[in-house]
Parts: structure tokens; sequence; C-alpha cells
């Protein structure tokens, strides 16, 4: 639904995409109320983000995942500088900025401590996300998952420090484990991640090949048609009846969907089974 709906632009790296100019005057035309690109942050620049704002965005979500030894063992040496260095230029031509950081079992304990730095920096919300089996991460040698044990250590650290941080009105911090606990909603506010893990089939996923997704969990499970073929609206109306078997299953066991998208506990040895 247009009037109430969002558009997020991300890739890989979309910034660098060659049709990257084309996405942002979809956004001048579409005119969505909300519209969002995630980026690694390393090509903000003062041209960029005027670019940016020319059309229309209303928020820019960055992949910085803690400090500059957890980010460029990731992301690569130098990318912690570059995406702190276009986050600071965001902020200060006033656009709302989401920092995006993926928890692994080397930085999740420093969690706390970033997030009152980007608080200190200007950021609005901060999404913390556990590392799941999407991208490079299908083919990781070396498994860098957190243990049940620690995702549940995390959860109550979480519980007990984000009161402090989001005691601040113009900042929030956000756990998503949301496919740890399918079907399941205390109300209070989540990111849109978590919303798909926790109400699957509630928003769908566009892939540059047309491919469709209702989210992440149902979609490793296969796309449920492609737009070149059909409309989006079509092929939702079309797979209902598909979503609800899926979302049922997802919800009578998030154990064994949670297990296959976060891959827990598998520490140890070369991840060859990953593509099972």
């Amino acid at each position: 639904d247009k009037q109430d709906g969002q558009v997020t632009i991300t890739g890989g790296e979309v910034t660098v995409m060659p049709e990257f100019p084309e996405y942002l005057d979809s956004l001048k035309m579409l005119r969505y109320p909300a519209s969002q690109i995630i980026t690694n942050g390393t090509t903000l620049s003062e041209h960029t983000v005027q670019t940016y704002l020319d059309s229309g965005l209303t928020r820019l979500s960055i992949s910085i995942d803690g400090f500059e030894a957890d980010n460029d063992a990731q992301r690569g040496r130098g990318s912690f500088a570059k995406a702190m260095r276009g986050l600071r230029t965001a902020v200060a031509h006033g656009i709302v900025v989401n920092v995006i950081s993926v928890l692994t079992r080397d930085n999740w304990k420093h969690w706390h401590q970033f997030s009152q730095v980007l608080r200190e920096e200007g950021v609005r919300t901060h999404n913390l996300s556990l590392i799941c089996r999407l991208g490079r991460a299908e083919n990781m040698l070396d498994w860098l998952g957190l243990s049940p044990f620690q995702v549940s250590e995390l959860e109550a650290d979480f519980v007990s420090r984000s009161l402090d941080l989001n005691a601040d009105p113009s900042f929030a911090v956000t756990l998503n484990t949301g496919a740890l606990h399918a079907g399941v909603w205390d109300g209070l506010p989540i990111p849109v991640h978590q919303l798909q893990d926790v109400m699957a089939g509630t928003e769908a996923v566009v892939k540059l090949n047309g491919d469709v997704y209702t989210n992440r969990i149902v979609g490793r499970k296969g796309a449920i048609g492609n737009i070149r073929d059909d409309s989006l609206a079509a092929i939702w109306a079309a797979s209902q009846e598909q979503r609800r078997g899926i979302v049922a299953s997802i919800s009578r066991d998030p154990g064994g969907s949670a297990h296959d998208y976060y891959y827990l506990g598998e520490h140890v040895g070369p991840t060859t089974n990953l593509a099972r």
C-alpha cells in the first residue's frame, strides 16, 4: 500500500551498481512516504548525500559491525573510517541515519559500547542482527555465529542495557532475534526485519532478477514467482495459501527455522554443509 508503505533499495552495495541513478529517479517518481537505502557507507560524500536528499530519501541505513577492528575484519581494512566519515556527513545534512550491526562471536560483547558512540554521533536508530546464512556468509569457512547459550546471554544483556540507551527519545537500539521466537510479538517497536520473522508473510522482497520472496525465512524455501511474468499483486494473491502453510510450519517449529537461518552452535571447522 503506497499510502503506508516503505521502499528499501539494497544490494550488495547498491550505490556502486550502474543502475543506481535509475533507482534514485524511481524514488522521485514513486514518492513513497518512507524510503531508504541500505549501504556500507563508504561512498557517502557531500555530493552523494545531497543527491539522496533531492531524490526524496527519508533514511539511510549504514552497515557498520562495530568498532574498527571488529568491522574491518569482516568488511575490509579502512572500511570503518570511510563509513564513519560518511555517517557524519549524512547526519550533518539532516538525514535520519540507522546503523545496522551484524553480531558474530567476535563482536557481540561490544554492542553496547558501540551503541553509545553512535548515539553521541547523532544516529537515530541502531539495529543489532545476528549473523545469518545469507550472502557472503553462505560460504564462510569458519562459521562466526553465536551459540544458543551466547544468544541467551546477549538477549538478557540487551534487556538490561537497552533501558538506559533507549531513555533518550532521539535514539533507539533494537535487537533482531525474531526468528528465534517465530509467531511471537510483544507489541513493542521492533525493526522491520524482526517483523518479517515473527509475522512471516507480511513483507515482499523483490530481487533484481524479478524473484519475489515473502520474507527471509520463507525465502530460503524458494521464490514464489517472478514479476516479469505477472504483477507483484497477482503473485502475492496467488501465493496466499502457500504462504499460510509455510508460516504455520514456522510458527510451530521456530527452533528448526532459527537453526536453518542462524546456523546456531556450529563453530568448529569448515562449514561445508551450509548449503544443505
